[in-house]
């Protein structure tokens, strides 16, 4: 290898580090597209709908669905639970190749059955998060693929049987003097047989990733308090198939302190705290009508001082609805109404939410229960702001008002947990707000399209006034 000048001045056993370490693991790359690829933001109106459904769910299942879709062989970016576009054409890869409406949002069914087809991948790899004590890394490892394992002086070597790929873990102590960006330096410096198809470094950490002997590999280190520490997995490219995803899911896995968390603490009597809450009833969504009122939750007119869209007005209880006394110019599609197919229907919510201290326009699935006597109840992630917002089926009519919300709701990574919320049947209050019955169809919408076709129609209600 021809050394710069900086690589003259290491001491030969440093500068090799990079080189044993291959040589060591056998040699992996990132699939097609590199394994921890960023994602960057993309605006479309079907991605902002998909997003908004998304977001709205806990961070835990934003990266459940995350880390599925890479047992899926569909995605292949960082599990962290933000959305991007990466995010939606994993979902909509999914989606197609399910035999359903590619429109990149997960109705509570779907998400499920990527859920399955995700545990059976894993279960199949055998894939348990382990804690390494030689390298002293977290990670995980397919372990019924690579079945042979076999100690380091300073971590483990797990491989498969008659050379099917390996996987690696290492650690350097910082006494050694080695630094992060010379071990990188070391991976992409350029040799006879090796070519590297995919690099980063960061201030903490890298990536490299190409082929070398025959074999394709992927390297990640960290820096630690102790030194380095990280992983590389190998493999021949004949295995591509089964070890690009299990690339990303190793990648996915490994945290190199795994002891330097903050335990969890529980309060005094051994419980564990409260989870915070939000206000659920400072907010509502009002439905613009085709007479140009405003229609929205009865809980509405107990503001002192509403405001919709920053224009004062008055609302006058209807049952369990509210209209406004004044007028808005009306947008969009022609609202109409249709009686639920079912005791139990799939559903979307649209409304404007308070996430994060702002309002913004949610689109969520969900499921409307009706009762025999009429009641009804929305199993949706319903969030503070959407009382008052249009329950829609899915034939794109409108069959139900979201109820009042509790007056305070738990919130888990910043989203409001809602269980299940009172709904108003849209037929209880149809015929005194004037609203006119939609023509029965079979045609069925999907949530982006709901949302397209509603948008215009839905406006935030600001309690200004308490």
């Amino acid at each position: 290898m021809t050394q710069t000048g900086r690589d003259r001045r290491q001491p030969r056993s440093k500068a090799r580090i990079g080189a044993t370490i291959l040589a060591l693991a056998g040699a992996l790359t990132v699939p097609a597209v590199p394994a921890i690829a960023q994602q960057k933001p993309v605006a479309s109106d079907a991605l902002d709908a998909a997003r908004a459904v998304f977001e709205a769910l806990p961070e835990a299942e934003r990266k459940a669905i995350q880390d599925a879709l890479v047992w899926t062989g569909d995605y292949n970016g960082t599990v962290d639970g933000t959305f991007g576009k990466r995010t939606f054409d994993a979902i909509r890869a999914f989606e197609t190749r399910s035999g359903l409406a590619a429109d990149g949002i997960l109705t509570p069914a779907e998400r499920d059955a990527l859920l399955a087809a995700a545990r059976r991948e894993r279960d199949a790899a055998g894939f348990a998060v382990i804690d390494e004590p030689r390298s002293g890394i977290r990670i995980g490892v397919p372990r019924k693929m690579l079945t042979e394992r076999s100690d380091t002086a300073r971590g483990a070597i797990f491989r498969a049987k008659r050379g099917g790929g390996s996987l690696m873990t290492d650690t350097i102590p910082a006494s050694t003097g080695a630094r992060l960006e010379d071990l990188y330096a070391d991976l992409i410096a350029a040799l006879p047989g090796r070519r590297i198809t995919y690099k980063v470094l960061r201030d903490t950490w890298f990536v490299v990733s190409g082929e070398q002997g025959g074999m394709r590999f992927f390297t990640r280190f960290a820096a630690t308090r102790d030194g380095l520490s990280g992983f590389t997995v190998t493999y021949p490219p004949a295995a591509a198939a089964t070890f690009d995803r299990l690339a990303i899911a190793i990648t996915n896995s490994f945290d190199p302190e795994p002891g330097t968390a903050a335990p969890a603490t529980a309060d005094a009597v051994g419980a564990a705290p409260a989870a915070p809450t939000v206000p659920g009833d400072n907010a509502f969504t009002a439905v613009i009508l085709d007479s140009g009122k405003a229609l929205t939750s009865a809980a509405a007119t107990a503001c002192k001082a509403p405001t919709v869209a920053g224009r004062p007005v008055t609302f006058t209880a209807r049952g369990e609805t509210a209209l406004t006394e004044g007028s808005f110019r009306m947008q969009g599609a022609p609202v109409a109404w249709h009686r639920p197919a079912g005791a139990d229907v799939e559903v979307f919510v649209l409304g404007h939410a308070t996430v994060g201290g702002e309002r913004r326009l949610i689109a969520t699935p969900g499921r409307l229960k009706v009762a025999s006597d009429g009641t009804a109840r929305l199993a949706a992630p319903v969030q503070p702001g959407m009382a008052g917002a249009p329950v829609i089926d899915r034939s794109g009519a409108l069959v139900a008002l979201t109820g009042p919300l509790p007056q305070t709701m738990a919130r888990v990574a910043g989203i409001a947990l809602s269980p299940g919320v009172p709904a108003t049947l849209a037929e209880r209050f149809a015929e005194g707000v004037g609203l006119p019955e939609a023509t029965a169809t079979d045609d069925a919408t999907g949530l982006g399209a709901a949302a397209a076709a509603w948008q215009a129609r839905i406006v935030a209600v600001d309690c200004t006034g308490g």
